[in-house]
């Protein structure tokens, strides 16, 4: 049975909703192995037949959509894992932006190395 249909249109992939037409040719397949002969039977199929599938398809929609938790952004995560030294460079590199990017890192660590302990615990909230 066929649950989810990749579509590579795009540079990215992404999974669309199910339709009879996936569940049809998702069964079918498995008893012809003929994706002519299957796609010929779908549009041979009466409207009453191509319903029973797309209602077939929509509840296992939703269900999927029940069942599948929301997705979180990179805004929505807690970004616990920074260092107080990661925003010590992010501070200073707005200040020092005339300079090329690793004398500017050498000179942000030289100031961080030139803190104290209390100084650097700061950055760390």
């Amino acid at each position: 049975m066929v649950d989810v249909i990749i579509s590579s249109s795009s540079s990215s992939l992404m999974a669309k909703h199910l339709t009879g037409w996936n569940l049809y040719i998702g069964e079918h397949m498995k008893k012809t192995g003929d994706l002519v002969d299957v796609a010929t039977l779908w549009r041979n199929a009466s409207e009453q037949e191509k319903n029973v599938w797309n209602e077939q398809a929509k509840m296992r929609n939703l269900a999927k959509d029940v069942s599948t938790p929301p997705s979180v952004s990179d805004t929505d995560i807690e970004r616990e894992h920074l260092s107080g030294f990661h925003y010590f460079v992010r501070e200073q590199s707005t200040f020092q932006r005339k300079n090329p990017p690793q004398e500017r890192l050498r000179n942000i660590a030289q100031q961080w190395r030139a803190l104290s302990e209390v100084e650097r615990e700061s950055w760390k909230q």
